[in-house]
């Protein structure tokens, strides 16, 4: 128990080393004040997707997936991603459509140039959107190795990733977008060949009902928990400036240092 709770416990404190030690210290070198502010009003724009497109997967499989046989649970797990797919496509297709308007109409000084960083972002989200359940059945599934294996590669290739369009490159705010991106892409295929061996393609009412039931009532109160977390950055660029909400965003993330270990814990 205490070796598994190890392996899983040691990807987030390396994160945290590497953001404390490494790309803290090397973006504010290369980035100013507003930078900062930009990357964190558009992830502020973004982050309702997560609850409006989340089907509460890791609560659905941790509560079903010991009391059925192994055909069912790949069904369950199948019909978790397909509505998973349906809604994450269906809100990052909205928000492409919407993204001038809503940038404008929420960014103070909004720039045109911001809508290629708010599109890089998305697709982003995009990419990643296996990851969430990948990472609740590898924990279900006790596999600790593979689990610790996949978070540690994909930590460094997000930190060489950043490292080379920031430094070599030379590429400026975007590489903070680009490397979420690049981790996302390429942590798919190995998302999906690990997701080919647990699923069994069949649509069930049944596994959709329990979706539907089970997860989506959940999506108000995550939705506001989410709008609370986020009103601050908001009102902070909106009446002072980019600069400041990026000298306020940078300073939180040397506390976010501590929500990847409190994250491991709960794991």
């Amino acid at each position: 128990m205490f070796k598994n709770f190890n392996y899983f416990l040691a990807p987030s404190i390396i994160q945290a080393f590497i953001s404390f030690l490494i790309l803290i210290p090397v973006t504010t070198f290369y980035l100013e004040p507003k930078d900062f502010g930009v990357v964190a009003i558009i992830m502020v724009i973004i982050a309702p997707i997560g609850p409006l497109a989340s089907s509460g997967a890791e609560w659905i499989l941790g509560s079903n997936y010991f009391i059925i046989n192994e055909v069912d649970r790949k069904k369950l797990i199948f019909n978790t991603l397909l509505v998973d797919f349906s809604l994450k496509s269906l809100w990052v297709l909205l928000y492409w459509l919407s993204g001038s308007f809503i940038l404008d109409f929420v960014i103070a000084e909004y720039d045109t140039s911001y809508k290629q960083l708010f599109e890089i972002a998305l697709i982003g989200v995009l990419a990643g959107m296996f990851w969430p359940t990948v990472n609740a059945l590898l924990i279900i599934q006790k596999k600790a190795k593979l689990y610790f294996a996949l978070e540690i590669i994909r930590n460094l290739i997000s930190l060489v990733s950043v490292l080379i369009f920031l430094i070599v490159l030379e590429l400026g705010v975007i590489s903070l977008f680009l490397g979420p991106l690049i981790v996302n892409t390429i942590s798919l295929f190995f998302e999906i060949i690990f997701l080919s061996k647990n699923i069994k393609i069949e649509i069930s009412r049944k596994w959709i009902e329990e979706v539907i039931k089970t997860g989506l009532p959940a999506i108000p109160s995550n939705l506001a928990e989410t709008i609370g977390n986020i009103s601050d950055r908001y009102f902070i660029q909106y009446f002072l400036s980019l600069s400041t909400l990026g000298i306020y965003s940078h300073a939180q993330s040397y506390s976010n240092i501590f929500k990847f270990i409190y994250k491991a814990l709960t794991k």
